[in-house]
């Protein structure tokens, strides 16, 4: 498990009242019980994942990205922070920190499909490099560029294995204090 925070900083405004009630989803591509066991055919290091799309559809790299995380709604902001979360690092990369995955950032419609504010392909290592920039990118975007926003990667981590959410202890931790 690893752990992630985001930070949206200026966001594209996509709602009448110029601002967003922007979500975030992340897509990976699953590890294949065969590849998993190391019995898949070898990957070309050229290989790319491929632009993100909606989840389900296919990257150049072959495969299905899947949805693994989406966070909370964050109403009328362009600025918004999410809560921190926990994802399977081989749901999200296959375990490999060099991985591409996608991340996708909405604009919460009730009662409709989200608006596309961008998207954007990075790695493990690339985000906690700090570059490329999380740069999200909306190719139907108005203006002189495609850019919709960043991101800011405010943790990048492995789990420590500290209480989840709840106070419930890890799994195997004991249920309290020591008794003396």
């Amino acid at each position: 498990m690893y752990s992630f925070h985001f930070h949206g900083v200026d966001l594209d405004r996509k709602d009448l009242n110029g601002k967003s009630d922007p979500y975030l989803i992340m897509l990976g591509k699953p590890v294949v019980a065969a590849a998993a066991a190391g019995h898949g055919k070898k990957k070309d290091k050229k290989d790319k994942a491929g632009k993100a799309g909606k989840a389900g559809k296919a990257g150049k790299g072959g495969g299905k990205w899947t949805q693994v995380y989406k966070s909370e709604i964050i109403e009328k902001t362009l600025n918004p922070q999410w809560k921190p979360f926990s994802v399977d690092l081989l749901q999200l990369c296959g375990g490999k920190l060099d991985q591409e995955f996608a991340i996708e950032v909405y604009d919460y419609d009730p009662g409709s499909v989200g608006d596309l504010i961008g998207t954007l392909t990075t790695t493990i290592k690339q985000i906690q490099a700090g570059s490329p920039p999380l740069k999200l990118v909306n190719p139907k975007r108005l203006g002189l560029s495609n850019v919709a926003g960043t991101l800011k990667c405010l943790k990048c981590a492995p789990d420590t294995g500290a209480a989840p959410a709840g106070g419930a202890p890890p799994a195997g931790a004991p249920a309290g204090p020591p008794k003396h």
